[in-house]
């Protein structure tokens, strides 16, 4: 089986943590006996440096999709990693799966009005030729069902890149009489680690005993 990846976040040397989700997903279908053939952006920091990568970024994968086959075309970040497979997709279906980040199909505070306008109508489109969806939650699920009318059967709720259960796995318990809270992921904006804080702290004295572990 032949996948093409397709992600406009991917870990670099200078940004190791950037999109690290995406190259584990990688290398795990590698070691499935999956070839991967890869289309990815790294990180970069100034405007001309973007403009560039990201045009380099979009012919690649136009011209992969378009003029190689593969079995399934497996697009990360869809508002931004499928803006070049628009047009291609009319002249050769490829099976797409789409998995779905949160930012891609909900509006962040940063972003303007009209510019997640042009997300939204990019993600709608990838949605309609997609042959399967992945989202990190339930709630992104129904999103997808109710917002953009997908059907249920073809969306997976699976937790971003997997679960490293070596890392990650039930231990022997805590000590505390108390409960633990968890939030694991990168400290950005986006991901609303401080919406945890600011509930912990509203209803801290209704707790009693508790911890709060930030990894």
């Amino acid at each position: 089986m032949e996948i093409l990846l397709v992600s406009n976040m991917y870990p670099s040397e200078q940004f190791p943590s950037y999109g690290v989700f995406v190259r584990n997903i990688e290398v795990r279908l590698s070691e499935s006996s999956v070839g991967v053939d890869k289309c990815v952006l790294t990180k970069k920091t100034g405007r001309g440096s973007k403009l560039i990568g990201y045009a380099r970024f979009f012919g690649q994968a136009f011209f992969k999709y378009h003029f190689k086959r593969y079995d399934l075309v497996y697009v990360h970040y869809i508002a931004h990693s499928f803006v070049p497979l628009l047009l291609s997709a009319f002249h050769r279906k490829n099976k797409i799966l789409l998995h779905v980040h949160g930012g891609d199909v909900l509006r962040q505070k940063e972003v303007s009005r009209w510019y997640f306008w042009l997300k939204w109508t990019v993600v709608k489109q990838a949605l309609r030729r997609a042959d399967g969806v992945v989202v990190p939650s339930r709630y992104y699920r129904d999103l997808l069902v109710h917002r953009f009318g997908v059907e249920k059967e073809l969306v997976s709720v699976v937790a971003s890149g997997g679960i490293d259960l070596s890392l990650f796995r039930p231990g022997a318990g805590s000590e505390s009489s108390g409960f633990t809270i968890g939030y694991v992921g990168r400290l950005d904006h986006g991901n609303g680690v401080e919406t945890l804080l600011r509930a912990i702290a509203s209803v801290s004295t209704d707790l009693g005993d508790f911890h709060c572990i930030v990894v």
